[in-house]
């Protein structure tokens, strides 16, 4: 029997009174996140431009593209959505699995509950949850070196559990729906090594599969049955057949993978932020002379470099994109500033001559006695002018799933983010944001929480 089968019965079965309140809890933290740093992804280069195609496609405008506040249809919308989630790397992170879920989870949800109307917190959330454990099941259980982004892969996946949860589709129409999508996934880690603006529309193309296949399987079309264990199943094909099925399947519905989620302090990508502590470390300890620099090396796994290990001088794609991706400007921008910072990932920001100055004297490898699926350790050594050095290893990101920032600390990164938006976003505006998404299994109708993420009319 193939594994999707099974996923696709746990996704039928399980019903809001079925998941944990500490998941719960944990889940609307991250929803709550998600929400931030999606209006601060609507500032980002090429949201606005794909908002307008998604207005020039047409078909029945059912659901609203946040922030611009416009109905699409209800895929568009999706598509536009999940990108502002994800534009900026600012969003969840799941490292066992090396992905974000949210950005495609969220997006999906809110896209198909507006559409069908009257859709209460409790059936988004439970949507919500269901496709970020789908995700991060499948993206856990996979052993072997990505060469696909497990973010846009297993978006395909996580969407389809969301949509044919909120659409209540049946077992036998979910592995279908399954392997109709199964027929549309793509993505590659090219987008990112090149720089491209299209590296953050991964999760869109995942939620416009799986909406595609949930429409089509109520059109009656079928898909492949064997999407992840036959012979050209997602794990065969994708992955080489390196996966471990127990990691899987194993305490579906009792161990909850959601609860392996955490929330990023830094708006950069995860394979850059060991890069960024190292040079925040040093910079603590009165290392950071800045003058006195002659290089600096950083020793990483092997997944964490080939996506983020592309030398400065190199850069060549989309600047913002191309920064949030290289370990050589984070680690320079902990050298320099002690954090990092929405501002540091703008157009004007990457522009700063000092942290590119420093990024210039930054060559980086692959640390071969490091696991090479692990984001850490990572080593950073700085060598002066003088021949001494200074070095610091992270061994432990900040922002994991058990050491969550406190409330005041995801409430300001919240605020931030709405500083950041393409339209204002005034404090009472944010303070109902905030309120609905820590109480969402109160609201009955999530179609109010979509008004509250529109800008306001003036």
């Amino acid at each position: 029997m193939d594994a999707i089968l099974e996923l696709a019965e746990f996704i039928r079965r399980t019903t809001f009174s079925d998941i944990p309140g500490r998941v719960l809890e944990h889940d609307k933290l991250i929803i709550m996140d998600t929400l931030g740093v999606g209006l601060a992804g609507s500032s980002a280069p090429g949201v606005a431009e794909l908002a307008q195609w998604a207005k020039e496609m047409g078909g029945p405008a059912r659901s609203t593209m946040l922030v611009f506040g416009e109905k699409v249809h209800p895929m568009y919308a999706g598509m536009v959505n999940a990108t502002m989630f994800q534009a900026l790397d600012f969003d969840d992170t799941n490292d066992d699995a090396f992905l974000h879920s949210h950005c495609t989870c969220l997006s999906t949800a809110l896209a198909v509950a507006e559409s069908l109307g009257g859709c209460s917190g409790e059936k988004l959330l439970e949507a919500v949850i269901l496709g970020a454990e789908v995700m991060g099941r499948i993206g856990r259980s996979c052993t072997g070196l990505a060469r696909f982004t497990h973010t846009g892969t297993m978006a395909y996946f996580g969407a389809t559990a969301v949509a044919g949860k909120l659409l209540g589709l049946s077992v036998e129409e979910l592995v279908d729906a399954f392997g109709i999508m199964y027929a549309q996934v793509s993505t590659t880690l090219q987008s990112n090594i090149d720089g491209a603006l299209v590296k953050r529309m991964h999760p869109a193309f995942g939620v416009r599969g799986a909406l595609t296949a949930c429409m089509l399987v109520k059109k009656g079309f079928t898909g492949a049955k064997n999407v992840l264990e036959g012979r050209y199943g997602y794990m065969n094909l994708y992955e080489s057949g390196q996966y471990d099925r127990k990691a899987m399947l194993d305490g579906l519905g009792s161990d909850w993978d959601v609860m392996n989620i955490g929330i990023k302090p830094f708006p950069c990508a995860r394979d850059c932020a060991g890069a960024l502590e190292c040079g925040i470390a040093l910079r603590e300890q009165g290392k950071a002379d800045l003058e006195r620099i002659r290089s600096i090396h950083i020793d990483m796994p092997e997944i964490t470099w080939s996506v983020a290990g592309k030398p400065y001088a190199e850069i060549s794609g989309n600047i913002v994109v191309e920064s949030i991706l290289s370990s050589a400007w984070c680690g320079a921008l902990g050298l320099c500033r002690g954090t990092a910072r929405l501002e540091d990932f703008t157009p004007e920001g990457t522009r700063d001559a000092a942290v590119a100055a420093v990024a210039a004297k930054t060559t980086m490898s692959v640390d071969r006695s490091a696991p090479p699926m692990d984001m850490t350790p990572v080593t950073m050594t700085i060598t002066y002018v003088d021949g001494t050095t200074a070095s610091h290893t992270c061994r432990r990101l900040t922002g994991m799933p058990d050491t969550l920032p406190d409330m005041e600390s995801m409430q300001r990164k919240f605020r931030d983010c709405a500083e950041h938006a393409r339209m204002p976003f005034g404090r009472e505006r944010q303070d109902c944001i905030i309120d609905m998404a820590l109480n969402l299994e109160q609201c009955p109708d999530v179609g109010r929480l979509v008004e509250l993420m529109c800008a306001e009319k003036r």
